[in-house]
């Protein structure tokens, strides 16, 4: 029962001989914060080097018989952790017990819980990664593959707004099966250009001006887990061999610092780019697209896989509801009709905006097509002088005649509360013409 609750502890545990300081017993947070895989060949000195300044004995009293201290320890390989350290004497046993918590560890753990509770959220049919699409379920079978291969690269193209962080999230995170391994997204193109080395691979005190502290990069912070770099075409020229360096030989320095530094982290990337005509133009590396792309899933845009609009569409709805307090409201069938039409050039994004919107907005209980107000403010209902005078904005990818017809038929006919002689006078229609087109 001891052992038990010792390895399932949520801070680590050393107990050291007060003989020779030597590894007594090790939990596996312990081991993991330090990269422990055998405490036996761990010598006191050793794991002295990981705690203190210079190494010494001494020097390791005097910082931990003050109670606890936050400072940036060593791991075993080098690569350096902010935590907290604490140091207690046993002398009924003739150890010593060291407790060590990783601020670090504690915080990524924390999000990573919130991120798989949202993770869990959307695969329960719930949350926003749900589809009816062949094509979306093939990208889901594409995630669950890339998630097992956890050595894979993976690059995700699409156009904005169409879920690129989620689908990294999926594969990162599985079925919720991803453990405790940090999920470090980074934006390319939110950081400084002259800000992306010391973002990326971190700094050692007084590596450049207002370099106080050594401060660890997005790279380690990702530890054994995985780095999503969205927007990766708008990674700096002067940077992608530096990150090509990392994806060959998995080692790197932080700016300023003269430690070679090891990453087992999978790199996930993310664009909205032609990355190939980027290269042909001569804005990105063709070696580093081809590190990048070892695993690949082309996220389709909401336009070509329009049988998942609907159940975003209520998803979207019920969630503002819940979140912002809103009284229920539904969507009436010629609304949901005319949301299935439009091209929604911002994608999933432009959706869950709008629909947002109309729930705050709205003091009604049922949603209809007037109340839809569509971002690119595109004419839905065109008369026929606009048609003849060619003032008509029609969409450049192509409409659907016949949609356009059934929903005209439909709007008419809720206008005339379903009287069918009235809707086939109102479109110049006979009685068995308009049958055909219902």
């Amino acid at each position: 029962m001891y052992e038990e609750i010792f390895q399932v502890l949520n801070f680590g545990v050393i107990i050291i001989s007060q003989i020779d300081f030597s590894i007594i017993e090790i939990n596996n947070y312990a081991k993991e914060i330090l990269l422990i895989e055998n405490e036996k060949k761990i010598t006191g000195d050793e794991l002295f080097k990981l705690f203190s300044g210079d190494g010494t004995d001494a020097d390791f009293f005097s910082i931990t018989r003050t109670g606890g201290i936050e400072n940036f320890f060593k791991k075993t390989d080098g690569s350096t952790f902010y935590g907290e350290l604490t140091f207690t004497d046993l002398p009924d046993r003739d150890c010593y017990m060291i407790t060590i918590r990783n601020a670090e560890m504690d915080r990524i753990i924390i999000d990573k819980l919130k991120q798989l509770e949202t993770t869990i959220y959307n695969l329960s049919g719930v949350g926003e990664i749900i589809f009816e699409s062949a094509k979306m379920k093939e990208v889901y079978n594409l995630c669950m593959l890339y998630h097992k291969e956890k050595k894979t690269n993976v690059l995700i193209e699409g156009e904005t707004g169409t879920g690129k962080e989620i689908i990294a999230s999926l594969i990162h995170f599985g079925n919720g099966d991803g453990g405790v391994s940090p999920f470090i997204p980074l934006n390319c193109a939110a950081i400084p250009e002259n800000l992306f080395e010391s973002e990326l691979f971190g700094f050692v005190k007084g590596a450049f001006t207002g370099a106080d502290t050594d401060r660890p990069g997005k790279i380690e912070l990702s530890g054994s887990g995985s780095l999503f770099l969205d927007e990766i075409g708008e990674l700096p020229l002067y940077m992608q061999p530096k990150l090509l360096r990392v994806l060959q030989e998995r080692e790197y320095y932080r700016v300023g610092g003269n430690i070679q530094l090891k990453t087992d982290a999978r790199f996930i990337a993310a664009t909205n780019r032609d990355l190939e005509q980027s290269i042909r133009d001569g804005g990105f590396r063709a070696d580093l697209y081809y590190r990048l792309n070892t695993g690949y899933i082309k996220v389709p845009p909401l336009r070509e896989r329009p049988e998942d609009i609907q159940r975003l569409t209520r998803l979207f709805i019920n969630k503002t509801i819940i979140e912002r307090n809103r009284k229920p409201i539904r969507i009436s069938n010629n609304a949901m009709d005319l949301l299935s039409s439009y091209n929604w050039p911002g994608n999933v994004r432009e959706l869950k905006h709008v629909i947002e919107k109309i729930v705050l907005m709205s003091d009604k209980d049922i949603i209809e097509p007037e109340d839809i107000d569509f971002y690119d403010n595109k004419k839905m209902y065109l008369t026929p002088s606009d048609v003849l005078s060619g003032s008509a904005q029609l969409p450049a990818e192509g409409l659907d005649l016949e949609l356009m017809n059934r929903l005209i038929v439909k709007e008419v006919l809720n206008k005339f509360n379903g009287n069918k002689g009235k809707t086939a006078e109102y479109l110049g229609l006979s009685r068995s013409a308009l049958r055909s087109r219902l």
